[in-house]
């Protein structure tokens, strides 16, 4: 009877673990806990590749060698013994104090998504500098009507009724004063607007699916949702270096890459000094809508009206 290998058998073993770690964490979407869902087809590639490894080393099984060495398996033990020690909860009052308030995120996309646009449509290719970062315009009457009046010039290259004389352009910066929420040229730019967007009550409920999508849209277009009510969940995110005691942030845990580099983001508010909150704790917050000036930038403000407890959501991060 053939001997086994018993470094070769202590391989299989670990291997096999550490595909069993990784197998349950895909199916059960823990893995979200750890990395960001774009690399998921990573760790299948990972799957498939130790397992192929497995395979090829299971051939030496009763091979005899006269040198052991177990050191190269230290790569895959010492991850295996991480992901195998129950992961707590994490505490958000633990992580760094600055909130990303979705302006550095608003103008990268704004960027990308404007060099796109003016690649695809010539005629859009010379917006103002209010118009080109909304975040941090000035949030006079004359700035603020600088992305309604600009919206059917940079749809003119899509629109048949483009082709009109240029009075019909005129006419309609003419009716700013109107929702700007009707006219299809905005809407085209953000469709996701429609999930939870009443525009006939002016309220926003915002999901836990849609919340970076609201918060990039709300730092957008500022003046579009003036007086809007928001009802939105997150976690209260207090500041005490740059916030004053009526002020926090509605906030969630955005994860770029793994979670070595999650930032809080959100939504600025306003508390009556009456309301206490806890620092770290979950609500459901409804209030109105305003701007209002924070770390040098013009940025969307909640007005807080009532916050009621609740439980983190089985998501708890969101991903760009």
């Amino acid at each position: 009877m053939k001997k086994i290998n018993r470094q070769i058998l202590v391989e299989l073993i670990v291997f096999l673990i550490f595909i069993g770690i990784l197998l349950y964490l895909i199916l059960f979407d823990r893995y979200k806990t750890y990395v960001n869902p774009s690399m998921l087809p990573f760790l299948w590639l990972c799957v498939i590749m130790i397992l192929l490894w497995t395979i090829n080393r299971s051939r030496l099984l009763f091979y005899q060698n006269y040198r052991q060495s177990y050191r190269h398996l230290y790569v895959l033990i010492v991850p295996i013994i991480l992901m195998l020690i129950p992961l707590g909860t994490l505490n958000p009052t633990t992580l760094p104090n600055s909130i990303d308030d979705g302006a550095t995120f608003i103008q990268s996309q704004s960027k990308q998504t404007k060099s796109t646009s003016s690649s695809e449509a010539p005629a859009a290719t010379a917006p103002d500098s209010a118009s080109e970062n909304p975040v941090t315009a000035d949030p006079s009457p004359s700035n603020t009507q600088t992305p309604s009046a600009q919206a059917p010039a940079e749809e003119t290259p899509k629109s048949p009724a483009s082709t009109a004389p240029s009075t019909d352009a005129s006419s309609s910066a003419n009716t700013s004063s109107a929702p700007a929420l009707t006219t299809e040229q905005q809407r085209a730019n953000a469709p996701f607007i429609q999930e939870g967007l009443n525009q006939a009550t002016k309220s926003i409920t915002i999901s836990n699916e849609y919340f970076l999508a609201w918060i990039f849209e709300l730092n957008e277009n500022q003046a579009m949702y003036q007086d809007y009510m928001v009802t939105i969940t997150g976690y209260v995110h207090w500041d005490e270096n740059r916030m004053k005691s009526d002020e926090f942030a509605v906030a969630r845990l955005l994860m770029s890459c793994c979670s070595a580099d999650l930032t809080p983001i959100g939504l600025n508010a306003w508390k009556n000094p009456a309301i206490t909150l806890e620092n770290g704790q979950w609500y459901v917050f409804k209030g109105k809508l305003s701007t209002a000036g924070f770390n040098g930038k013009q940025v969307p403000y909640l007005t807080l009206m009532t916050a009621i407890k609740t439980t983190k959501p089985n998501d708890e991060y969101i991903y760009p």
